[in-house]
């Protein structure tokens, strides 16, 4: 059966039995409520308790909007997830930045009813940020100078450069030093590089060669060598 009652200042209206509720405008269906909670708007079959089929929208324009969960959160999709900012920006470079992190000014668990200025500065502790201003991603540091910016240790099974390097600009090198560092002058070759120029090279059949690219034996000086106290 149907009903529509009031009761404690609540206006309500539904089914007294096994049914389902729907409300519908301009003679089509739009929303339904089964008679296990479900709530589905564009189905008449809601899988969960709140099932969409459509897009939603939080609005209005330029007004924050906050989605939160008790405990953990999925984010799921059976094709690509994409994580955009600024997304109505049609042109030109990013305005507004992908920010991870934890933590915040409110307990969410006994404060339900939060809003945006109760939680402050959110997120508490910034771990890793997306500058889209520059596409460039920092973790430990706000304003990333480079790629990848990191500020901290990293540890890697391995790490490539896909760049060889040279002795004016070092594949890996210092921070404000490019010309120092390491570099690969040839296919299984390895160089050392100070000031811009090359002052220690092995090359692929284990000959070292120091003020020389082209070591002889396995220890080639080209200039004056101290071993011990004396000078040959």
């Amino acid at each position: 059966g149907k009903y529509l009652t009031s009761s404690s200042n609540t206006a309500q209206f539904g089914t007294l039995d096994n049914q389902s509720v729907a409300i519908v405008a301009n003679n089509s269906e739009k929303m339904r409520i089964l008679a296990n909670g479900n709530v589905g708007i564009g189905t008449t079959s809601p899988q969960q308790k709140l099932h969409v089929e459509g897009n939603i929208y939080l609005g209005p324009n330029n007004t924050d909007n906050y989605i939160h969960s008790g405990a953990n959160l999925g984010l799921q999709a059976d094709a690509e997830v994409k994580i955009v900012a600024d997304v109505n920006d049609t042109s030109g470079v990013g305005g507004s930045d992908i920010i991870f992190g934890y933590g915040s000014s409110t307990n969410t668990d006994s404060n339900q009813d939060f809003t945006g200025a109760e939680l402050g500065t959110y997120p508490r502790v910034e771990v890793m940020r997306i500058d889209t201003s520059t596409d460039r991603v920092g973790i430990g540091t706000v304003s990333p100078s480079e790629k990848l910016d990191v500020s901290g240790r990293i540890q890697a099974e391995r790490f490539r450069t896909t760049t060889q390097g040279d002795a004016t600009f070092a594949a890996y090198y210092f921070l404000g030093d490019a010309d120092t560092g390491t570099f690969q002058p040839a296919n299984n070759q390895f160089a050392i590089t100070t000031f811009g120029t090359e002052r220690l090279r092995i090359t692929n059949t284990g000959n070292v060669g120091i003020g020389t690219t082209s070591p002889a034996y396995k220890l080639d000086v080209a200039g004056d060598a101290r071993i011990g106290s004396s000078s040959q």
